[in-house]
Formats: C-alpha cells, sequence, structure tokens
C-alpha cells in the first residue's frame, strides 16, 4: 500500500512490510468483528421483525431467549476476539503473567509498555 509521507509533503512512501501486515491483521480483526455481530444479532433481529410484522406469539419463547442471550454473547466475545488478533497485547499479557512464558523466553525479550498500546 501506498500511504502520504506526511502532513502538507506531497511525496508518498511505500509502506514496509511489518506495517502492511499489521494493517492486514487489522483488517482480519474488523472483518471476524464484524460477521461475529452479524451471526449473533441476526437471530435476535429476525425474532423482532417476526414479532412486528407476522404476530407476537409467531416466535417461539425458548427462540426468543436464546437470541437475546446471543446478543449478551456478542458483548463478551469482541474483546476475546481483539485480543486474539493483537499481538502487543498478547506480549504484554505474557509479560505481566510469567507461567504463560514458555521456558526459552525471557521477560528482557518481552516488553510491555501499556501506554503504547492504549491502556
Amino acid at each position: 500500500g501506498i500511504r502520504p509521507a506526511g502532513p502538507g509533503r506531497g511525496a508518498r512512501r511505500l509502506l514496509v512490510l511489518e506495517e502492511f501486515k499489521t494493517e492486514k491483521r487489522l483488517c482480519k480483526m474488523f472483518y471476524a468483528v464484524t460477521l461475529l455481530f452479524l451471526l449473533l444479532w441476526g437471530p435476535y433481529v429476525v425474532a423482532s421483525y417476526l414479532r412486528v410484522l407476522v404476530r407476537p406469539g409467531a416466535v417461539p419463547q425458548a427462540y426468543l431467549t436464546a437470541s437475546v442471550w446471543l446478543t449478551f454473547a456478542q458483548a463478551g466475545i469482541n474483546p476475546v476476539v481483539c485480543f486474539l488478533f493483537n499481538r502487543e497485547l498478547r506480549d504484554c499479557f505474557r509479560a505481566q503473567f510469567p507461567c504463560c512464558q514458555s521456558p526459552q523466553t525471557t521477560q528482557a525479550s518481552l516488553p510491555c509498555d501499556l501506554k503504547g498500546i492504549g491502556l
């Protein structure tokens, strides 16, 4: 990809490989979050339309309850998906919990700057 070199400059520069990989990983994360949103909210939207357009008794109570719980689950799954796709956050987590590190990984090799990742 090509990105402007800076504000006010007309020159463009090619993205370095690491920036490209980061943007690709972010795009995958946004696609995953969007797909999960559609899958988990879909049953609730269908149930809502059926209750309004057909009749209130057309939707079984078990289906309605399950669809509401799926919408709640979506709020809990989003942080997990973001955690799985964010390498910096995973590295920081490993640095804070030594039990999650492999024997050959040392504390010095896992930098953890909480301000750098927005926390």
